[in-house]
């Protein structure tokens, strides 16, 4: 009697660990690269006017937060900057210091591209934030994200 509940003591022990690991792939959280392809993000990369992110942040930065923050986007710009930490300024044509969208990417991606070239990324939205170099504008920071042309 006292082995048979011993047993079953311990089936419940390693059922309640098994019950609380993660899943594979985390619901409704941030997609990073090492649980999507490249190909999978650029399928479900949506189309947005980079104008309505800055539209949604003047109006309401936290609601704008969190309706674009982990979102999966395409963007198409001219490179602006080289910064640290393997991220790049691209900023549409015509846009002055209206925003910009800093995408972190890979060294490889970056020691391809030059200063004015004109580039189409996809990743995923990680922030938005008070531009640091003006008072009116909206940075979007873009992590796992790739070039897809140029």
């Amino acid at each position: 009697m006292k082995r048979a509940l011993s047993f079953l003591l311990l089936l419940g022990i390693c059922l309640s660990l098994c019950g609380c690991s993660q899943p594979a792939i985390p619901t409704g959280e941030t997609i990073s690269n090492e649980t999507i392809s490249k190909e999978e993000m650029a399928s479900n990369a949506k189309s947005i006017r980079w104008n309505k992110i800055l539209e949604d942040y003047e109006a309401n930065p936290v609601r704008a937060a969190s309706i674009h923050e982990g979102q999966i986007y395409k963007y198409t710009g001219t490179v602006d900057d080289f910064l640290s930490g393997n991220r790049i300024s691209i900023r549409p044509s015509g846009t002055a210091d209206l925003f910009s969208i800093v995408v972190t990417l890979s060294e490889g991606e970056i020691l391809e591209i030059s200063k004015g070239d004109t580039v189409e990324v996809i990743g995923v939205v990680e922030k938005l934030s008070q531009q640091y170099n003006t008072t009116a504008g909206v940075g979007i920071y873009m992590k796992d994200a790739y070039i897809i042309s140029k």
